[in-house]
């Protein structure tokens, strides 16, 4: 299961209702859960979110990871702490579930990333 986004329009950036956010699966027994349950629906609640995501993905490109990164070697591990920090979620696989929302930030991210 994975949370996409689309744009309804150019100006997604700045207008949020421009954004449509849902979930995703090859499995028909999760693609009826999605429905039951609406998830899609809950998560168009979120579209704020997926649109904070991409602004910072924008805004955050891996060459300015990678100086915030050098300029605080005290703060950070790794570039990964500096992007977790920036987009408020672990952007790895197996810690999702420790902050709110964070699959749906992993999914919007790595979609976005895979696009540029």
């Amino acid at each position: 299961m994975e949370f996409h986004w689309t744009p309804k329009s150019v100006d997604y950036l700045t207008n949020v209702a421009a954004i449509d956010v849902s979930l995703h699966t090859n499995c028909d027994e999760l693609s009826k859960n999605i429905d039951v349950f609406k998830l899609n629906e809950l998560y168009e609640v979120h579209k704020d979110t997926a649109q904070e995501v991409l602004k910072k993905k924008h805004m955050y490109n891996d060459s300015k990871v990678k100086e915030l990164y050098e300029d605080y070697p005290d703060l950070f591990k790794n570039e990964l702490e500096v992007k977790n920090l920036i987009f408020g979620a672990y952007l790895e696989d197996e810690n999702l579930g420790k902050r709110s929302l964070s699959k749906l930030i992993h999914d919007i991210y790595k979609n976005e990333t895979n696009r540029t």
